[in-house]
């Protein structure tokens, strides 16, 4: 097995774990509701609203969020592949935009050499008959 069939394997591989983790939402519980027997079940109207505002309360002072700018984004992956996503802070993502890139320069030059290879063998062949 070559070593690029290796490498864009494992980027799949790396592409399809998040999306097997999508689903998993049990370990965060709606407001107002309890446990019963592994199943979420609602409180009482009241007691689900008074829970909401307490939550609410105790958030007294919201920090202050500076939003992102796609336009900056970008530019900043447009001068370096992955810079965008530091931008953003999704780190993750930069291992596999590296490994893409990678992927993409290896293929570029195996195939480049396999075409000069055989061109040369082509000119040699064409010379002799």
């Amino acid at each position: 097995m070559s070593l690029f069939r290796i490498v864009w394997a494992f980027a799949l591989l790396i592409l399809m774990l998040p999306a097997g983790l999508a689903g998993q939402t049990d370990s965060i519980p709606f407001p107002g509701t309890i446990k019963k027997g592994g199943m979420s079940v609602m409180k009482d109207s009241s007691s689900a609203l008074s829970e909401v505002k307490k939550m609410k309360s105790d958030t007294a002072s919201p920090k202050e969020v500076k939003p992102h700018s796609p336009k900056r984004a970008a530019l900043y992956s447009a001068v370096l592949p992955g810079l965008g996503q530091a931008y953003n802070k999704k780190y993750w993502k930069i291992p596999i935009i590296a490994v893409g890139a990678g992927a993409l320069v290896y293929g570029y030059n195996f195939n480049q050499s396999r075409y000069s290879l055989f061109k040369e063998e082509l000119i040699k062949r064409q010379q002799n008959s």
